[in-house]
């Protein structure tokens, strides 16, 4: 295994490793539908398509028994959006709201949740 950073690049065997060891909020089944894991539901969108929301499922915890919550998936995606990190989801991330007030040291967290990847707006 070559990283055990999440958000560093992964090489084929690194992603498999971490599919046993982190989890997700969704997962696609092998039909491509998509399942949530860490998720309670599917998440709701705004008519706007711009929001996203996601509910955690109930009772989540860390290995050290601490809850999982909302302010954890912020801190994650905002060290996910943070070119400095070497992150390769930062890419992905260009399109999220507040990303260029964050970038610029004017925020310490990104403002908004990444847009759905398949939508054009």
């Amino acid at each position: 295994m070559g990283s055990s950073d999440r958000l560093a690049p992964a090489s084929g065997p690194d992603q498999q490793v971490n599919s046993l060891i982190y989890d997700t909020l969704l997962l696609a089944d092998s039909q491509g539908k998509l399942v949530p894991m860490a998720a309670a539901a599917a998440p709701t969108v705004s008519a706007d398509g711009k929001t996203i929301t996601y509910k955690l499922k109930p009772g989540l915890k860390w290995s050290d028994g601490q809850a999982l919550t909302s302010k954890d998936l912020v801190f994650t995606y905002t060290r996910a959006a943070d070119t400095n990190t070497g992150s390769g989801w930062s890419a992905y991330l260009t399109n999220v709201t507040g990303l260029a007030d964050f970038e610029a040291g004017k925020a310490k967290t990104i403002a908004g949740s990444p847009r759905l990847m398949t939508r054009r707006s």
